[in-house]
Order: structure tokens, then C-alpha cells, then sequence
């Protein structure tokens, strides 16, 4: 265990000897920022293996799922079956962990100082596995000890207690639980349903990638202020008491239409008038309301767009995300600047009147972002930090706050996550990669409790998805549900959400949503007390049943065979 592996950028490999510290049942191993010249060093593998692991023996291991440069999207685990040689790199993980259980010994392995930059590596050799963390310094100065720490499991050796161990290392380490932090508006955001109304948009893959006042494609109008207040009505007439709404593309130039800039509210959905109209209402029926925006994205059309808080690569260049979205070509804001923006740009969105969960887009989405911009550089580990310290102020403005994806490093001060991976989570087989055998909601034991979530990007409109395994999934993983409204937006077809769309385009589709949208308000209210207890035990109990086990010893037992379920209180 801890054997390091050192690959420096001429190509030669050498070795460093780690510090070994042991605290109870956890160890410690600890690379000292001074010990090596890491401005030499490609990256460093450290390995993680308790003993030899070889194909045959009994066990099972445990690998978090990765952003777009991994093939594993969501956590899942493997046997040790004889395989040729292989190599497996999660590169940029949601979580920074893997899990070992071999010949009745378990134990998770945890990244914990320089943790930004690690990568876990799986590889099988002449049938022999190996587990190890990459930190991939690219020729830079460390911010910090690198750090690896092993946690041994006693008695329960499943996923579940691998999970549970997980959960407290994150407790004891910036996370507070929902009960520890609960506010009024956090409260009512986990007792009721999430709906999300996207209202406008520009062309998406974009038409015009450096877009000015002249050549600036016009919004297309879904839904307008007006329509998202009668809709509210509509909810209130079926009978719905508590709906959280969120608006996506209020904002100047539509959804992701012109970053950083957001106000004036978008004059083709209604203007300001009529969204102070609708937030009115919707505070008048008892509803909460607020608005979906961005904090790492820019668009040289924003009036307020400046090129001082563009972030820049290594090779001084600017940072740039995407060429794909409404505003056209997308510019990294450097996390520094983001915090900047965000005290100047969020209090007059909240003078509005919007109260709830505050949605920012991306920032849980990708990995942490770094800037070499000499007057503002910022390290990965700064990143996170910037955005946490952006989270809270959003909280003490709007009283709570959500994110797209479940990826940990900015996740301690948010409240709510739109899906833990963008993946549909409901092929339980992991068919890209045989390497692994079966998906395990190992994230949803970690967080919930701690975290309000929909499972997956799959369980969005789950009530009206066209397999009714998506609203099985919902509640075997005990999501809060996401009712969104234009989903679908994207003109190639490479939606993510669901596979159905609530829509307001004609009085029929208003209704039979609302009736839906009942539907899944009813199962909710049956299970949001839930979203208060953590997820303790996932088990398997037979062919295409699986039980949830919560801390206050309730249980949800789901058959996919007969599409039924049932919930045991506590």
C-alpha cells in the first residue's frame, strides 16, 4: 500500500517515499510539497492496494463516476473477474474515493490533500488488479501536501457501509446536514416539488458565436411571464400546496443568452412588469419563485462583459468553454471574478422579490477551474473555495441554493442538485465498460440527507417518462421530483432530460401537465419527510427488487417486475 509511482515530464519514472501516519483504524500517507521538485512531475501514481489482489479472489471494487474525459458516469462497482490486460482512468471524479472489499477486508481510500488534481486508476495486469490515485501535476507547484487516507471497514463490508464511512469523512469535512442547516426556505423547498419553466432561448447549437446588438439571433418565446402565472393558478385550483418554481431564461437574451449580464428580465416573455406580476402571484398562492442563473459563463455581448475576468490557460490564452450555447462562443469567468460578479449582480435579482432556490448553473457540473489571468490566478483548490464563499451569499439572499450535477468539490454550501450525473440511471448493466457490472447509487447513500436531489438526468419529468422504471428509480433513491417544463430546447436533438416534456403551448397541455404534476406531488407527500433522514442501506432482495433502508429505520421497497412499490415508516 502507498507505493508511489513518479512519471516526470522527460519520460523517466522514479519513486517517493510518503510519510506513513496512523490514527485509529485510518492511515495516512502524506507527500510533503517540499520534498520533491514537482515543476519536473508529470503526475504521481499512489497505490492503494491493501494486499495482492488477483482474479478469482472474492470481493468487489468501488469506482465513483467521472466527468466528460471518463466513460463511467455514475458509481459502480466491479468484480475480480479474469480479464486481459486493461487500464481504466476516472479522470476528474464526482467523488474522491474508491472502494476495495477483497477476501473479507474493506476498506475506501480517500484523496484528501491535493484531492482536485487525483484521478483514480483501476488496471488489470497479467490478471492482478490495481488501485491507485493519479495526481496529475502537469509540471506545477503543489498548493498543498498531497494526501491519501485509508479508512478500514469493520463488520458490514457492503457498498452501503462503504458509503456510510464516506458520509462522515464529508461530515467531518465542510458538509452540515439538511436538518443541522435547516431554514424556512430550505424547509419548503424539501417538502415540495421542484417545477422548472424554461421560457425563451436563442438558436442552441448557437448560429452566431461572437454575437453584437446587430447580429443577435432573436428569443424564441415558449413561455411567457404571464402564461407561468396562470399555470400557477392552475396549480392552485388541482389542489397543489406547495410548489417550488424555478425560471429558466428570464434573463436578458434568454436561457444562457448573454452571461454575466442578467438583468433587464427578457421584454418578449413580459418584461419587468410582468414578472413582478408573477412573483406577486405566485407569493400570494403560497408558491416560492426564483430565478436560474449563471456564474461561470460569458458572452462578449453582455454589456457588463469584460475581458479582465476571462480566465486564461497555462499558455496565457483565454479560457473558453463551449461554442455551442445561446450566446454563441462561451468564456470561463475566473472563479475570483465570479464572486466579484456575484455581489454586484445577484442583489438587484433579488430586489425583484424571488425567494427560494436560487438555481447557478454548472459549477458542480465540471471540475474545478483554475486561472493563470497574473493579476488574478486562482488554483483549483481556490476555485472551490470562491464558490463556496459564492454559494453562501447566495443563500443569505434567496435563502437557498441549487446546481446542476453532483460533483463534490463545490457541493458543501448547496442545497439542492438538479441530478447527480447526467447519465439516465436507469440501465442498472454497465455496458460500456466491462471492466465493471452494475451501477450503485453509492453518491445518493453519501448525500442524502445533506443534499436535496433528483436521482438522475433520466428521473427529470419522471411521472410522465414513457418507462415507468423512471419514477420507480425516483423513489428507490428517494429524490425530491423535477417537474421541467421545455426540457427539450436543443435544435441537434441531444436533449438530456427524461424523455417526455411538460409544455403550456395549448390549454390541453396545461391541464393533463397539472394533472401530472398532481400525480407527483401526491407520491412526494407521502415521502418528503425522507428528505430529512439519511440513506443508510441499498440492498438487492431479489431478481428486480430493491430495498432503501433510511436512518430513522423507514424502508422503501421497489419490484420492477410488478412496476410497484411500498414505503414502511419508521
Amino acid at each position: 500500500m502507498f507505493k508511489t509511482s513518479v512519471r516526470l515530464s522527460d519520460g523517466s519514472v522514479t519513486e517517493i517515499n510518503p510519510n506513513i501516519e496512523v490514527t485509529g483504524s485510518i492511515r495516512y500517507a502524506v507527500i510533503r510539497r517540499e520534498a520533491f521538485d514537482f515543476t519536473k512531475v508529470k503526475y504521481i501514481d499512489v497505490s492503494v492496494n491493501e494486499t495482492e489482489i488477483k482474479a478469482g479472489d472474492d470481493g468487489f471494487f468501488l469506482c465513483p463516476g467521472g466527468w466528460w474525459r471518463a466513460k463511467l458516469h455514475d458509481c459502480a462497482i466491479g468484480y475480480f473477474f479474469e480479464h486481459s490486460d486493461t487500464e481504466y482512468m476516472n479522470y476528474d471524479p464526482h467523488l474522491y474515493v474508491l472502494g476495495i472489499n477483497h477476501n473479507n477486508r474493506a476498506y475506501i481510500a480517500i484523496a484528501s490533500g491535493m484531492r482536485e488534481i487525483s484521478h483514480q486508476r483501476i488496471a488489470v495486469e497479467n490478471n492482478e488488479y490495481k488501485f491507485c490515485f493519479r495526481f496529475e501535476i502537469d509540471e506545477e507547484d503543489l498548493y498543498e501536501d498531497i494526501k491519501l487516507e485509508v479508512h478500514e471497514l469493520e463488520g458490514d463490508l457492503s457498498y452501503s457501509a462503504m458509503g456510510r464511512e464516506y458520509r462522515k469523512y464529508v461530515l467531518e469535512n465542510g458538509f452540515v446536514s439538511i436538518k443541522d442547516r435547516m431554514n424556512e426556505s430550505l424547509k419548503y423547498a424539501a417538502e415540495s416539488v421542484c417545477v422548472r419553466v424554461r421560457l425563451g432561448w436563442k438558436p442552441v447549437p448557437c448560429t452566431v458565436l461572437e454575437q453584437t446588438e446587430e447580429n443577435e439571433p432573436p428569443v424564441h418565446v415558449a413561455c411567457t411571464f404571464k402564461q407561468v402565472e396562470d399555470l400557477m393558478r392552475e396549480y392552485k385550483r388541482a389542489g397543489i400546496e406547495k410548489a417550488e418554481f424555478c425560471l429558466v431564461g428570464w434573463n436578458k437574451g434568454g436561457h444562457d443568452g448573454r452571461w454575466p449580464q442578467i438583468l433587464p428580465p427578457e421584454e418578449t416573455l413580459g418584461g419587468k412588469e410582468d414578472l413582478l406580476s408573477l412573483i406577486k402571484t405566485a407569493k400570494e398562492l403560497g408558491y416560492t419563485v426564483s430565478p436560474h442563473t449563471n456564474s461561470t459563463d460569458a458572452y462578449t455581448l453582455a454589456k457588463n462583459f469584460d475581458w479582465d475576468f476571462v480566465a486564461h490557460k497555462k499558455d496565457g490564452s483565454p479560457s473558453i468553454e463551449a461554442e455551442r450555447w445561446g450566446g454563441g462562443r462561451t468564456y470561463n469567468i475566473c472563479p475570483a471574478k465570479s464572486l466579484k460578479l456575484a455581489y454586484e449582480t445577484f442583489p438587484p435579482v433579488a430586489e425583484l422579490g424571488f425567494y427560494g432556490a436560487h438555481y447557478i448553473d454548472v459549477i458542480t457540473a465540471t471540475p474545478p477551474r483554475y486561472c493563470y489571468n497574473p493579476s488574478h490566478m486562482v488554483n483549483r483548490k481556490e476555485a472551490c473555495e470562491y464558490f463556496d464563499k459564492l454559494f453562501e451569499y447566495s443563500r443569505e439572499l434567496f435563502g437557498t441554493v441549487g446546481c446542476e450535477v453532483g460533483m463534490e468539490h463545490s457541493m458543501k454550501k448547496c442545497d439542492f442538485i438538479l441530478y447527480s450525473t447526467m447519465d439516465n440511471g436507469l440501465n442498472r448493466k454497465v455496458e460500456e465498460l466491462d471492466l465493471f457490472s452494475e451501477y450503485v447509487p453509492f453518491w445518493h447513500i453519501v448525500f442524502h440527507g445533506i443534499v436535496l436531489n433528483n436521482p438522475y438526468a433520466g428521473t427529470v419529468n419522471a411521472v410522465i417518462n414513457r418507462n415507468p422504471d423512471a419514477l420507480l428509480r425516483l423513489i428507490e433513491l428517494g429524490g425530491r421530483p423535477v417537474i421541467y417544463y421545455y426540457s427539450k430546447f436543443v435544435s441537434d436533438g441531444t436533449d438530456w432530460m427524461g424523455d417526455m416534456d411538460f409544455r403550456t403551448d395549448t390549454e390541453e397541455n396545461v391541464k393533463s401537465g397539472t394533472k401530472a404534476a398532481f400525480k407527483t406531488v401526491n407520491i412526494y407527500n407521502e415521502m418528503s419527510y425522507l428528505q430529512y433522514e439519511f440513506m443508510d442501506e441499498h440492498t438487492k432482495i431479489g431478481k428486480n427488487c430493491y430495498r432503501t433502508v433510511y436512518s430513522d429505520g423507514s424502508e422503501v421497497t421497489v419490484d420492477y417486475d410488478n412496476k410497484t412499490y411500498s414505503l414502511k415508516k419508521g
